[in-house]
């Protein structure tokens, strides 16, 4: 990656699935000439999921990793959150009425909490036309500045894991 970048091929560079043990080892590696400019990670609100290949034992894990976007933040390096809609907890009644009150969409505050966690948005719509252009309305009005949540709906968002057998854990 590094001599795509220094043969003019790429103008940046990153990784993915980084956490803070991976980032210290590579910005500390001697081969290491220029650190990434992004880690785009899974995030979302409902947790993630992690399941092995050789086990199939799935490991499910709080939606964001605190430690890393400090770490992220700290070094410079963008933190880019794909994969937010999957743990959007659409059925969650209070994360409707969060919605409600700010006169935005369950998808939006999903983004809204994305943003506020300190990632920037990684968002994906397929080929379906008609999905592209509602999901690009959700997506710009998460950029509303009138748009932002309280502390006291982010800890809530934040405490929200994931569904199993139809409790909220």
């Amino acid at each position: 990656m590094q001599m795509a970048l220094s043969s003019g091929l790429t103008r940046a560079i990153g990784v993915s699935n980084y956490n803070v043990t991976h980032l210290e080892a590579l910005l500390a590696a001697p081969t290491t000439r220029v650190k990434p400019a992004v880690n785009q990670c899974q995030m979302s609100i409902n947790g993630s999921a992690f399941c092995s290949p050789e086990t199939g034992v799935c490991l499910h894990g709080p939606g964001h990793d605190d430690a890393t976007i400090a770490f992220c933040r700290t070094h410079n390096i963008t933190y880019e959150a794909y994969d937010v809609m999957s743990g959007c907890p659409f059925h969650d009644a209070r994360l409707g009425a969060i919605a409600r009150a700010h006169g935005m969409s369950a998808a939006q505050v999903c983004f809204r909490w994305t943003l506020q966690r300190g990632a920037i948005l990684a968002t994906g719509t397929g080929h379906n036309a008609t999905k592209a252009a509602l999901h690009s309305k959700d997506d710009l009005g998460t950029y509303d500045p009138n748009f932002e949540l309280t502390g006291e709906e982010m800890a809530y968002l934040d405490g929200i894991r994931p569904q199993r057998e139809g409790v909220r854990t």
